[in-house]
């Protein structure tokens, strides 16, 4: 039999192994692996800064290497189908019955050609073609229409459309009411081909690898059932800046649930594999557990908080499982699904009100007015790779949306 004696004195030197444990890992963790892992991940606390013209030069370098190596893809894509074959199956597509997505491709040249819409072409064509429910409408949005060289270039495989002049001139390049007015314009030659859903992206928002399959998987696995038979959602946003998506005010919560999880299931994990110390019983056992709950408590808050909600967000991206809808805060159109009933509605809103302001407040006016529901996904399924703006006058405008992070666009 166990003396009381022997139960505190084991008592003691289990609690201060746990203490010399728990403080070798926080210094391991928070002082040598994560400052040398974390360095490079924008929203990390770790994250080492950059002077502003070497990080435009980093972000320079790293789009000239990965417009490179898409046009590469591209050009041996099309070579294996064929230009004129391409360009046939994708002009036929868009007059199919039936179809299930309609990608709305709005493209603007810039000054630099930082060969953006080559780099979302090249990504989106395979999927696409392989896709037969799928079809694609390109949009050159400049006036005159050879301004986008990468459009112009494209055109020979791809069904590209343009305004007439006299329509585009009524609008500057580079404000609010011409992005406005070129949204409407896309969505309507969307429409138009009568898909069961609808797309726009804007030329700079850079699908993942499995985009197609990502949207095939939201419609019918994410989507809650009853919006989906009630129809009351207006769109899902694929896209919503990383730089708002951290722990603020409203994420507090969330910080401290997803924390106290982790440290409850690490609880009840230690407390199975020691259940046969025949030292750890009655209040002992129940000390200890709360030692280790609040010690795995402060290291998830700890390491969550230094890591940055952004990156935790990211990391969903290992699996589809892990995909998640929220309701769909306000600001910026890079990347939106719409349902064909939803984009009629709101290409007719668009057309008997004013555009002179930003489309991401006009599309919120129109889902305010009409009480619909609207989502966000978790997480973002294209990345705004853009470095050069194109609602801007000056040939170069730094895009504060260009951030690094665990996995490359």
């Amino acid at each position: 039999m166990v003396s009381s004696t022997q139960q505190t004195y084991a008592l003691r030197r289990y609690m201060i192994s746990v203490l010399a444990i728990a403080s070798l890992v926080f210094f391991v963790t928070f002082l040598v692996i994560m400052p040398l892992t974390c360095r490079n991940l924008s929203f990390s606390y770790y994250y080492k800064k950059h002077e502003l013209n070497n990080y435009i030069n980093k972000k320079l370098h790293q789009n000239e290497a990965r417009a490179h190596k898409a046009n590469e893809q591209l050009q041996q894509f099309i070579q294996n189908i064929g230009p004129d074959r391409l360009k046939e199956e994708f002009n036929k597509r868009l007059h199919q019955p039936h179809q299930q997505f309609c990608f709305g491709l709005v493209s603007t040249g810039r000054k630099y050609n930082p060969k953006y819409l080559t780099q979302v072409v090249a990504r989106l064509i395979p999927q696409i073609y392989k896709d037969t429910s799928t079809t694609l409408i390109i949009y050159n949005a400049n006036s005159p229409p050879k301004i986008n060289r990468d459009a112009v270039q494209l055109s020979k495989y791809l069904p590209i459309v343009t305004r007439s002049s006299s329509k585009n001139q009524q609008y500057n390049d580079g404000t609010a009411s011409k992005e406005s007015v070129d949204y409407l314009y896309i969505l309507k030659k969307c429409i138009q081909t009568n898909a069961r859903y609808i797309i726009i992206l804007e030329d700079d928002a850079l699908p993942t690898t499995d985009f197609i399959e990502n949207l095939h998987y939201i419609i019918h696995k994410t989507l809650p059932t009853d919006s989906l038979s009630r129809s009351t959602w207006a769109f899902i946003k694929l896209y919503y800046p990383e730089k708002w998506q951290g722990w603020g005010n409203p994420e507090v919560p969330e910080l401290i649930i997803t924390s106290g999880q982790l440290a409850t299931v690490f609880a009840i994990v230690w407390n199975i594999l020691s259940w046969k110390n025949i030292f750890l019983r009655g209040y002992r056992r129940i000390f200890l557990s709360w030692l280790i709950f609040i010690i795995v408590l402060c290291y998830a808050i700890l390491f969550l908080a230094l890591l940055g909600r952004q990156h935790l967000i990211e990391l969903r991206k290992l699996s589809r499982s892990f995909y998640t809808l929220v309701p769909a805060p306000e600001c910026c159109t890079p990347a939106i699904i719409y349902p064909l009933d939803k984009a009629i509605l709101l290409a007719d809103y668009l057309a008997n009100n004013s555009l002179e302001r930003p489309i991401d407040f006009i599309i919120d006016d129109f889902i305010k007015k009409n009480k619909l529901e609207k989502f966000l996904i978790l997480p973002n399924l294209v990345s705004h790779i853009g470095l050069i703006s194109s609602l801007s006058h000056k040939s170069y405008s730094p895009n504060p949306y260009n951030y690094d992070f665990i996995f490359d666009p």
